[in-house]
């Protein structure tokens, strides 16, 4: 679990410094001033070992189709689009190590290639041979103090991004991200699979009836094209119907909470998790994912624009240990610099009761 993190030239974020991180943890902040890129941010530093992991946030952008250069894929990714400064990105976890990982583009790296060249004279006999060739690539370097955890490059070619190096330690901590535009897809599908298995469907039976009641159980189905879907009984209905002839509300919560019961000692990060969800119900939603993320010892990180959410979120928390629930709000100072400001359990309890705007 996050105790803390730094994150430095990350998209517009030029150096931002959170001290405190809880099991659950939630960012308010003006449009714009970073809420979505912090999240990407600490997804990031846990993705390292995937090749792509440095164009996830095209796709959760909902980024059309893009030039197949490296400037055009990884740009983005760097603090004003400036390649020349690495991404670095440092947290300390509960057990006070710290570990940092640094993304930097490689104009001219330098790796052997595999080809067999053709002959016309000896046509029978090609031989195997290497050929050192030039390309831009993003390294990857994880250290944990003097310990070096990783030393990669993810270079792009015809076949797409590959990743070589090596990885001498994994990270056995699992991150789900998931978007402000999320829908129930094939990863939650595999989630239920996961606890239908382990016969521990329950939890998510309970927080799905605190959106709708009448909810029995889940189960998953498998369309025609072999795409795992998830299925619900819901009482007085004779027959399974897909999840997806709900209304969304279930959806998400459902979503949210496969994806915090399946990541044991991970982090669940999600954009707005208010959205869909009616203000009625967000102290008992949050209660309830709260507990499941207690259990299985993970920690949520979410953004919110919602006043009705951080009251619900403080009250959900109130009667509870008070090292479990941060608020924070990101701000742009003067100089455009990116800064947080963590509201104590005190503070936000007065600023609730006076109306201030802490969104």
């Amino acid at each position: 679990m996050l105790r803390s993190v730094t994150i430095e030239h990350y998209k517009g974020i030029k150096k931002l410094n959170v001290e405190r991180l809880s099991p659950f943890t939630l960012v308010g902040g003006r449009n714009d001033v970073g809420k979505s890129t912090f999240l990407e941010a600490i997804y990031l530093f846990f993705d390292r070992q995937n090749a792509s992991a440095l164009i996830s946030h095209l796709g959760w952008r909902n980024v059309g189709s893009l030039d197949a250069t490296p400037e055009s894929i990884w740009a983005p990714a760097f603090y004003n689009m400036d390649t020349e400064a690495p991404i670095i990105i440092t947290t300390v976890d509960q057990s006070n190590v710290a570990r940092d990982v640094r993304y930097r583009l490689v104009k001219n790296h330098r790796f052997q290639q595999n080809f067999q060249p053709f002959s016309i004279d000896h046509p029978e006999k090609p031989t195997l041979q290497t050929q050192p060739t030039g390309q831009a690539a993003i390294g990857v370097i994880a250290k944990q103090g003097s310990q070096t955890l990783q030393d990669t490059y993810s270079s792009l070619g015809i076949g797409g991004i590959t990743l070589s190096g090596q990885v001498q330690q994994s990270e056995s901590r699992q991150a789900i991200y998931l978007s402000s535009s999320r829908v129930i897809d094939i990863g939650a599908a595999a989630r239920l699979s996961r606890l239908v298995s382990e016969n521990n469907v329950q939890q998510i039976v309970d927080a799905a009836r605190l959106i709708n009641p009448r909810i029995k159980n889940f189960a998953v189905g498998a369309a025609m094209n072999g795409v795992p879907y998830i299925m619900v009984q819901v009482e007085n209905l004779d027959k399974w119907v897909p999840l997806a002839f709900l209304g969304a509300g279930v959806g998400i919560v459902i979503n949210i909470a496969l994806a915090v019961a399946t990541v044991p000692n991970g982090t669940v990060l999600i954009d707005e998790l208010e959205i869909g969800i009616h203000h009625s119900a967000l102290t008992s939603v949050v209660s309830a994912i709260s507990d499941i993320a207690y259990k299985n010892k993970a920690q949520i990180i979410a953004t919110t624009h919602s006043y009705e959410f951080i009251k619900s979120a403080f009250l959900a928390f109130k009667e509870k240990k008070a090292d479990l629930f941060t608020y924070l709000r990101l701000e742009r100072n003067k100089q455009d610099d990116v800064m947080a400001k963590v509201y104590p359990s005190d503070a936000l309890e007065f600023a609730l009761e006076s109306e201030w705007e802490i969104r």
